[in-house]
């Protein structure tokens, strides 16, 4: 039971520092600014959005 235990943390946290690598690259290449600037000029403001 504690290996089974052991090994579920080691990959929840393999998983959550995956997921902040992910996001620290899309924020340095400009990404989140791109996608902001798309979803502003959608047709429909911000009721075509949602």
């Amino acid at each position: 039971m504690l290996v089974q235990t052991a090994a579920l943390s080691g990959s929840i946290l393999i998983i959550l520092g995956m997921a902040t690598a992910m996001a620290w690259a899309l924020t340095q290449s400009g990404f989140s600014r791109d996608l902001a600037a798309v979803m502003t000029n959608l047709p429909g403001g911000a009721a075509g959005f949602i």
